[in-house]
C-alpha cells in the first residue's frame, strides 16, 4: 500500500516535470521557427527542437498513464474508490521520522516478520520445540549501530560463511521430541527436515534483507546531497546556454545539449527521492513491520504439536 502511494505521488511529481519541460520546448521551437521564418537560421533548429518537443509529449503521455495505473492499484488495495482529496498531490517527502531507526535495534524485531511465524508455526506443527530452535538457530544481536545503520555484528554474519548452518546436526534434542515423532508416525523426519529448512532459509532471508536495507539506507543521503548539486549545476548551465544562444554567441545545439542535461538529472532526482522514500519502507517492513518491541519483552512460544500433546495426554 505505501509503495503504491509513493508510486502515484511520484508519478504527478514527474508529469509536472515533464510539463514544465514540454511548455520550454515549446517556446524554444516558436522561437527557432521565427528565426527560420525571417531567414536567420537553417531549419535545422526547427527540427531539433521539435524533436525536443515531441520527446516531452511522449513523456507527458507515459506518466499520465503511471497515474492512472497508481490509481487503480489503490482503489483495489483500499477495496473502493480512493477520493481525489486523500490523493497526493505533491510528492511525498517523509514516511518517518529520521531518527526512528536508532542504534542498537535488537534482532528480536524480526520474530514479527509474517515469514518467520509462517516457518515457525510449520516448525511447530512438525514437532519442533520452537523455543529450542530459536536458540540454536536465531542469533541474538543488534541490527542497527551508531547513526542507525547496519551494525558490525549484523555485517559480520556474513562474513566467511558464517551465516550459514549444517542442517543435519540441528535435527536432534531439544529442537525435536525423537518419542513422540516416533510415536506419531504422521510426522517424518523428512517433513521435519523440510520444516527446519524452511525455518533457517526465513531467518537467513530476514536477516540480509534487513542487511541490504540498512545499507541503501547508509549511502542514499550521500547520493542525494550529490543529485541535488548535479541539479544545481545542469540548471545553471541550461539558463547561461540559453542566455547566450539568444544573445547570438553559441548555436542551438548548446542549448539542447544542456537541457536534455538538465532534465535528466531532474528526473534522476525525482527517482533518488522515491528511492529513499522506498527505502524507508523497506526498513519498516524488514523489521517485522515497526521498532516497538524491546529486548526485554518476553516472546509467547506457540507449544509444538508433540508438546500439545503431551499436555493432552497428561490431562
Amino acid at each position: 500500500m505505501a509503495q503504491a502511494w509513493l508510486n502515484y505521488s511520484f508519478a504527478n511529481a514527474n508529469l509536472k516535470l515533464a510539463d514544465q519541460t514540454l511548455k520550454a520546448q515549446l517556446e524554444s521551437y516558436n522561437l527557432n521557427k521565427k528565426r527560420f521564418d525571417v531567414g536567420i537560421d537553417s531549419e535545422v533548429p526547427v527540427r531539433q527542437a521539435q524533436i525536443s518537443v515531441e520527446t516531452a509529449r511522449n513523456d507527458v503521455a507515459n506518466y499520465k498513464t503511471q497515474i492512472a495505473q497508481a490509481k487503480n492499484l489503490l482503489n483495489l488495495l483500499v477495496g473502493q474508490q480512493v477520493p481525489e482529496n486523500l490523493l497526493p498531490n505533491q510528492r511525498v517527502t517523509r514516511i518517518s521520522k529520521s531518527n526512528v531507526v536508532g542504534a542498537g535495534l535488537p534482532s528480536d524485531l524480526l520474530n514479527n516478520r509474517p515469514d518467520i511465524r509462517a516457518a515457525e508455526y510449520k516448525l511447530s506443527a512438525a514437532g519442533a520445540n520452537i523455543g529450542a530452535a530459536k536458540a540454536r538457530m536465531f542469533p541474538t544481536i543488534s541490527l542497527t549501530g551508531s547513526a542507525g545503520y547496519a551494525s558490525t555484528d549484523l555485517s559480520d554474519l556474513f562474513k566467511s560463511g558464517a551465516f550459514i548452518w549444517s542442517l543435519g546436526p540441528s535435527l536432534d534434542i531439544p529442537i525435536f521430541d525423537w518419542g513422540t515423532r516416533k510415536a506419531n508416525i504422521k510426522i517424518s523426519e523428512t517433513d521435519q527436515q523440510i520444516a527446519l529448512s524452511d525455518y533457517e532459509k526465513s531467518i537467513q532471508s530476514a536477516f540480509r534483507e534487513v542487511n541490504d536495507a540498512l545499507a541503501v539506507r547508509q549511502n542514499i543521503g550521500d547520493r542525494l546531497a550529490a543529485q541535488r548539486r548535479l541539479v544545481d549545476a545542469t540548471n545553471t548551465t541550461y539558463k547561461l546556454s540559453n542566455a547566450r544562444f539568444r544573445a547570438g554567441i553559441d548555436s542551438y545545439l548548446t542549448v539542447l545539449d544542456a537541457q536534455r542535461t538538465s532534465y535528466a538529472a531532474e528526473q534522476g532526482l525525482l527517482l533518488l527521492e522515491q528511492a529513499n522514500m522506498n527505502n524507508q519502507v523497506e526498513v519498516y517492513k524488514t523489521l517485522g513491520g515497526g521498532v516497538k518491541a524491546n529486548t526485554g519483552d518476553a516472546t509467547q512460544q506457540q507449544p509444538s504439536t508433540a508438546e500439545r500433546k503431551a499436555t493432552n495426554n497428561a490431562q
